[in-house]
């Protein structure tokens, strides 16, 4: 299943503490949680399904939403007494980084998860992003040494004027095409058959680890996180990589 979340810093994690699921530090952001009544952690619980292989950073809530967020009707019979509507959310805690990812089958679900947590817990998260745009320079200019294949990228290209505002390409190693244009002495040139990486800005970005043919995720400079539930150990893998 596809999961589209978004990416936070919290600044009410106690960093001299240890990083694990099992921390002090940890533990009290899912009291926090549990303290809420739409959010339950139900990680371990009879029934619950949670991702194969699911690193222990990352933890499966259960949460009641007074509204249908994924186009049920009213009188939906998978209701709960009280009348909400039930659905599963992602949480992903790294106490050392400061950070958490909120995730679900839908961003309308993730949002309003995000909100509920917002209402009863301070300090509130603070929007952060993979850095999209060093990451993407990074791989283009650094083939030999990298980890990771660029497999989607969404780029503003200034320079071209109204003729060409953005560009989207998708593909298993878009950088091994050639079709962006390395090396500083290399002019920038709509005519070169090719796109010079200092003359694109990129918004998002999807990659692959090299050892694997499948997307580990993909990143916007909007804090916005999409990934399957297949690939969370890789994704784990890559936000050790950037240190998120």
């Amino acid at each position: 299943m596809k999961q589209f979340g978004f990416l936070f810093n919290w600044g009410g994690f106690d960093v001299k503490k240890s990083s694990s699921i099992g921390s002090p530090s940890a533990d009290e952001f899912l009291n926090k949680i549990n303290d809420i009544p739409q959010l339950s952690d139900i990680t371990g619980r009879h029934g619950a399904r949670v991702p194969k292989d699911m690193p222990s950073t990352w933890r499966l809530l259960s949460f009641r939403s007074p509204k249908p967020l994924a186009g049920e009707d009213l009188d939906d019979s998978k209701r709960l007494d009280g009348g909400d509507f039930p659905y599963h959310v992602l949480v992903r805690i790294n106490p050392k980084a400061g950070t958490v990812i909120f995730a679900s089958r839908r961003y309308s679900i993730t949002e309003a998860a995000v909100m509920t947590f917002h209402t009863y817990t301070v300090p509130k998260m603070q929007r952060r992003n993979v850095r999209v745009a060093e990451l993407a320079e990074r791989l283009l200019t650094k083939r030999a040494s990298t980890d990771y294949f660029i497999t989607f990228i969404n780029a503003d290209v200034p320079g071209y004027g109204e003729a060409l505002r953005s560009i989207s390409l998708e593909g298993e190693d878009i950088a091994g095409t050639g079709f962006f244009i390395v090396g500083s002495d290399t002019e920038p040139s709509p005519t070169k058959g090719g796109l010079h990486y200092s003359n694109f800005n990129a918004k998002r970005i999807g990659l692959r680890p090299v050892t694997s043919r499948n997307e580990c995720g993909r990143f916007g400079a909007d804090n916005r996180v999409e990934f399957s539930d297949e690939s969370i150990g890789a994704l784990e893998d890559f936000f050790s990589f950037v240190n998120v």
